[in-house]
């Protein structure tokens, strides 16, 4: 089983990279999410790529379709 320290390594190596191509597909006018939406692993990825205007909506359509905050709780969309 691998240590935690590698795993961590592994882990910021992989982000890292993961950022370079997000940066290359939206230069391309693509998008970081295509079929599954935004859930926890982008949520933080999604606060720099998004204007906070398209934010303040996704977080208003969650909210009036899930007004109590039950269905994928932790997620944006």
């Amino acid at each position: 089983m691998a240590s935690g320290r590698f795993i961590k390594t592994r882990q910021r190596k992989l982000w890292k990279r993961r950022g370079s191509r997000d940066d290359a597909v939206q230069a391309f006018g693509g998008w970081i999410s295509a079929r599954h939406g935004v859930g926890q692993m982008k949520r933080e990825e999604l606060q720099h790529r998004k204007p906070a205007a398209a934010l303040q909506m996704m977080r208003s359509i969650k909210l009036a379709l899930d007004p109590q905050g039950l269905m994928n709780p932790g997620h944006v969309v």
